[in-house]
């Protein structure tokens, strides 16, 4: 299964990145490359590619990473970026709201969406294309991020999920871009990953999307 979507991960990168002329002359910069900060190490070429692409960051409550961060100043970074940042939290609506505005800051309005019953995520996608918006996923298994993360890509959005555990592989995976915490991530995490973070923070996503966005300094490194 996880084999699987890793596959249809590259796909979409690699189609993504064709349309816009990214491949080939990448893959060539990119090889090898020393980059200056390090705050990740991108094990998947085409995933460089696609950050430059990301409109939306996901990822599960609790969350275990960065201590000591400050979680509403980098949300702010990632949505003034144009990404919107959906967490998906196993609680129901109220609980969940308030776990989302004390990551997101209490000034994020932060919208509660509610996990559908079936296949229809038309509410979540249309929540993450209207603009940069802070979201939360109330109510949501673990069996079901996969499936609105499937969602979100088939609607067009790149997905960038940040995971932790064993039971968020296939999340990982599913998602254009896989993210796995470099310092509490499971060895599982990391293998499903297309990108393995140096700590646990949300911080070196944002220089990771820094690095591509802006054309600067590279800090990722490629094996």
């Amino acid at each position: 299964m996880v084999d699987a979507a890793k596959q249809h991960r590259e796909a979409i990168l690699h189609a993504k990145c064709k349309d816009s002329g990214l491949l080939g002359n990448l893959k060539k910069q990119m090889l090898g490359a020393e980059l200056v900060k390090r705050q990740c190490l991108v094990r998947e070429v085409l995933a460089f590619s696609g950050l430059g692409k990301v409109d939306c960051v996901m990822l599960r409550l609790p969350w275990g990473g960065g201590e000591g961060e400050d979680f509403p100043e980098e949300v702010r970074q990632l949505r003034s970026k144009g990404a919107s940042v959906v967490l998906c939290s196993p609680s129901l609506d109220t609980e969940a709201r308030a776990a989302a505005e004390q990551f997101c800051g209490s000034d994020a309005g932060v919208n509660v969406l509610s996990c559908p019953g079936g296949e229809d995520w038309v509410s979540v996608v249309s929540h993450v294309g209207e603009h940069a918006t802070a979201g939360v996923l109330a109510a949501i298994s673990m069996e079901r991020i996969p499936q609105a993360i499937q969602a979100l890509q088939n609607a067009g959005h790149i997905v960038l999920y940040y995971g932790f555990s064993d039971d968020e592989q296939i999340a990982v995976a599913t998602a254009a871009i896989g993210v796995a915490a470099g310092i509490r991530g499971s060895d599982a995490i990391k293998e499903a990953s297309s990108i393995i973070a140096i700590d646990d923070s949300l911080h070196c996503v944002n220089a990771a999307l820094d690095a591509k966005r802006k054309n600067k300094e590279k800090n990722c490194i490629v094996q």
